[in-house]
């Protein structure tokens, strides 16, 4: 019989997600795409892959709620199943295409940008779709390791009845051997496998540098906070931002004329300068985003007198809390999943918490528990992109989120990697907090099936990833440490030639 309160809850959780993520859109868009212009389908894609992202994540707990008490009557293994196919459509499909048609060409009609969009992702979706089947027609059996109890019932039997037990000891006369269950898995798993795959190495290299850059830059901001300056001091530092604003335009030139050339090579060559090409434009952007920013700062000390006071001290709350989850975290990989004392966690350290959490069946505080302590990994890897973006120029550019100026791309890129990255934090959660989710649908697909598939066992079963993750957090926060500050990838003061 299906739990009446929980679907209830769970519609009202569904229809909140939606309000505050159509929130984050009207908030952050930028002027230009405001309206119900041709934007549309994008800003319609932008709400629900941040509902389908957060509603991934917290179907955990929802998971957990319809295990316990007999069950909620809900079939939460095929709702785990939905997610991650409407994920993969989003993520190989959707987005792409939406991406494509939004940076085309503008001076060309809808129709000839839509078949534009619509060449560059039938190339994307036959790159995946090979891949995947390629995969799963090879590596699409999970070697499942077991225990095989054999037992002297006559000893068993014996014991039983010299003992005051309620049931029979199996202890006496019985041998154990490993063994091992292979099992041919389904498309749905396999690819709930593949998507979790290439989102781990997107949390790995974010998400760790996320967890210090987050608290860090949180604190930063409020020690930094912008201070009341007088009219002096505002117009030479207004002078000094204009003259590396004029230096950026003469850049921005240069590129122009940087990427005009790339037209007239070939070969290796042409990937070369095109590698070259794509490194100056990153650093190029982060400039601009730190002048801009600059500007914003100096405009908001003068006109505004330093701002609303209240935000420096809530970032800095925000960033002693966060810099407690950061550490929770690098406590519990240690201690429940890495450190073992007689093959068992040293401690069950956060699925206790969320146990305690939860009274008597009623889950409502073990669900927000398990949102803060898991969405926080979420806003973390977002930061790690966005750090790491303004740190090394080599891989991607910089896409902000700022209020009243960000664009339906840097939308769509923050959303796919949102997508991604929720896929692999939600099984890191469902291995991480095993104990709280015990008996449920996603223990046995993330714990069991997907964790020990051919090949994708090596990274998982044998912790691969998770040790890749404790280091790379460790050592991003030895080097926040010692540079906590961005600074501009080329300092335009001392430019005397457009170069970047």
């Amino acid at each position: 019989m299906v739990d009446a309160f929980l679907v209830a809850i769970t519609t009202i959780i569904a229809v909140v997600l939606v309000l505050i993520n159509f929130y984050i859109l009207v908030y952050f868009q930028h002027e230009e795409d405001k309206g119900m212009n041709g934007s549309i389908f994008c800003k319609i894609l932008v709400v629900f892959g941040l509902t389908l992202a957060w509603g991934m994540v917290l179907c955990l707990p929802l998971d957990v709620a319809n295990s316990r008490s007999g069950g909620g009557g809900l079939d939460i293994k095929d709702l785990w199943y939905a997610f991650y196919i409407t994920t993969a459509i989003m993520v190989v499909v959707l987005i792409p295409f939406a991406i494509f048609y939004y940076e085309g060409d503008e001076e060309e009609s809808m129709g000839e940008r839509i078949v534009g969009a619509i060449k560059y992702e039938i190339l994307v979706f036959a790159i995946c779709s090979a891949l995947f089947a390629i995969m799963y027609s090879l590596l699409n059996e999970a070697s499942i390791p077991i225990r095989t109890y054999q037992c002297g019932w006559d000893t068993a039997i014996q014991n039983y009845a010299d003992s005051s037990r309620s049931s029979p000891s199996m202890n006496g006369g019985c041998t154990t051997t490993a063994d091992t269950l292979n099992l041919t898995v389904t498309f749905a798993i396999y690819l709930m496998a593949m998507l979790s795959f290439v989102g781990w190495f997107l949390f790995v290299a974010f998400g760790g540098v996320g967890l210090s850059a987050l608290p860090i830059d949180l604190i930063s901001d409020w020690k930094n906070r912008p201070k009341s300056v007088n009219l002096q001091y505002f117009a030479e530092k207004k002078k000094e931002i204009g003259m590396r604003a004029q230096t950026l335009i003469e850049a921005g030139s240069f590129l122009e004329q940087e990427k005009r050339e790339l037209n007239l090579v070939k070969g290796w060559e042409k990937r070369r300068k095109i590698n070259k090409y794509r490194t100056n434009y990153n650093k190029f952007q982060q400039m601009v985003y730190m002048l801009d920013k600059e500007w914003k700062v100096l405009n908001l000390a003068f006109g505004g007198a330093g701002g609303n006071p209240i935000i420096p001290w809530l970032k800095l709350v925000c960033g002693a809390f966060a810099a407690v989850l950061s550490v929770c975290w690098i406590i519990h990989i240690l201690l429940y999943q890495l450190l073992q004392r007689n093959r068992a966690p040293i401690s069950t350290f956060f699925n206790v918490f969320l146990q305690d959490l939860d009274l008597n069946g009623f889950s409502l505080f073990s669900v927000i528990g398990f949102g803060v302590i898991v969405l926080y990994l979420l806003w973390a890897t977002m930061k790690g992109n966005m750090k790491f973006g303004m740190r090394f120029f080599f891989c991607c550019p910089i896409h902000p989120m700022e209020k009243g100026e960000t664009l339906m791309n840097s939308f769509l890129f923050n959303v796919m990697l949102l997508l991604i990255s929720s896929v692999a934090i939600t099984q890191f959660a469902a291995n991480a907090l095993a104990e709280y989710a015990r008996f449920t649908d996603a223990d046995m697909i993330f714990g069991v099936q997907v964790k020990y598939l051919t090949f994708f066992k090596i990274f998982w079963a044998e912790n691969i990833f998770l040790y890749m993750f404790l280091v790379w957090a460790l050592l991003t926060a030895l080097y926040l440490a010692i540079k906590p500050a961005d600074k501009p990838a080329i300092d335009l003061n001392a430019v005397r030639r457009p170069r970047v």
